[in-house]
């Protein structure tokens, strides 16, 4: 089986346009009392208006306002009606149309009350729909109001019909400004969270980088950096591999919630961290039976690179799926950048102690052989004198012996 990798980065803000970004943003039920507020007043102002020509009118402007009056209530108390929806501007549009046309066109006194009908359209929606609706309408309420009444003036219906795009194209520039307001705090705000989520980060693999061990012993600096890296990231099972050169295998160093792995040749490395030796950052890899524990369903993994050399790797792995991927892999990320240069150290440290070592003992060799077997050599030629110079029989077998002994030692 093969590991499955998928890879997580940080999240940067979309680059899409601001319009296109905030619309979601924006909530025109916000508008709702606003709007409830000015149908009502627009009616008032209707009624108003056409109370003195009631007579002449004859029952339709108290109809029409009764109509209006009702529908204004059901939107009121609707939740459809009240959230502004393309519902609720449909219907609006239709009854307002129809009882300003049966009121006398662009001379009724509910013409108010279209006009709020088109405010909530150009903040429920964008602006070219409410272009056309507008446009629409006004030909509507034109054409109405030559049937309705004979002396309609053109001039009345291109004033307000200019002034229904205006009111149109006003609401719409709110919109926007509205639209790009909330758009831009919510940015404002995300990118204040990322700044804190990286001071954190930053904080966090600082600690690290100072609590690692000054020392050059490498199994206090495996030991410190597995501590570290579970406080951290919190896994269930971790693991530190350092890769031989020398030999060409792999030894897995420091473990945690792990039995004892490895060690490992280069072709009996797992997938897992023979993918990660191959890479050049950590990692998130989803997993399925293919980590260093079958229990395994997430892992980050990264390499120990130092000097330009592969050191190592890292893994450490989750039994379940975490919500803070690109969190962990932001850490660990950070935190074998001074890992893998704190381990490299250590083991070249060792290796020049262990230099040091053999070049102390073939020193004292060479001191030994110099200085002892010049001192053996002397012995030995004074030992031939004194035999030349003795006639006692024993002291010269004995001396002769002794010299034996001497030249066997040298």
């Amino acid at each position: 089986m093969t590991a499955t990798v998928e890879l997580t980065s940080v999240a940067v803000p979309p680059t899409r346009p601001v319009i296109e970004a905030g619309r979601h943003l924006f909530d025109p039920s916000r508008l709702s009392g606003l709007v409830r507020a000015l149908r009502w007043g627009a009616i008032a102002v209707g009624l108003a208006l056409g109370s003195s020509d009631i007579r002449s009118v004859g029952s339709r402007t108290v109809i029409w306002a009764v109509v209006l009056g009702a529908h204004a209530g059901l939107a009121s108390v609707h939740r459809v009606w009240r959230g502004g929806g393309l519902a609720a501007i449909t219907v609006d549009l239709a009854v307002t149309t129809m009882a300003v046309i049966a009121t006398g066109g662009w001379t009724s006194p509910f013409v108010f009350t279209m006009f709020v009908v088109i405010i909530e359209a150009a903040t429920a929606t964008s602006f070219w729909p409410v272009a056309l609706v507008t446009a629409a309408t006004s030909t509507l309420v034109t054409i109405g109001g030559f049937v309705v009444d004979d002396g309609a003036s053109i001039r009345v219906a291109t004033q307000w019909s200019f002034e229904l795009v205006m009111v149109a194209l006003l609401a719409g520039v709110v919109r926007t400004v509205s639209v790009e307001a909330a758009h831009q705090r919510t940015l404002t705000a995300d990118r204040i969270t990322q700044l804190g989520e990286a001071n954190e980060l930053l904080a966090s693999l600082q600690r690290v980088a100072q609590q690692l061990p000054a020392s050059l012993d490498l199994a206090s600096v495996v030991d410190d950096a597995i501590t570290r890296a579970h406080d951290l990231i919190r896994f269930d099972r971790g693991a530190i591999v350092l890769f031989d050169d020398t030999v060409r295998h792999w030894d897995v160093v420091r473990a945690r919630g792990i039995k004892a792995l490895g060690p490992y040749e280069e072709h009996t490395l797992p997938p897992v961290l023979a993918h990660a030796a191959r890479t050049e950052r950590a990692e998130a890899v989803a997993l399925d039976r293919t980590g260093l524990h079958e229990a395994s369903v997430e892992g980050v993994y990264a390499p120990l690179r130092a000097r330009g050399n592969l050191v190592g790797v890292v893994a450490f792995e989750y039994d379940a799926a975490t919500g803070a991927r690109a969190r962990n892999v932001e850490m660990v990320g950070g935190l074998v950048d001074a890992l893998a240069l704190a381990v490299d150290n250590a083991r070249l440290f060792a290796r020049l102690r262990t230099l040091g070592a053999d070049e102390e003992r073939i020193r004292i060799a060479r001191e030994l052989h110099d200085r002892i077997g010049q001192s053996l050599s002397y012995l030995a030629f004074e030992l031939d004198r004194l035999v030349s110079h003795v006639s006692d029989t024993d002291t010269i077998r004995r001396l002769e012996h002794l010299r034996i002994d001497v030249r066997s030692v040298i």
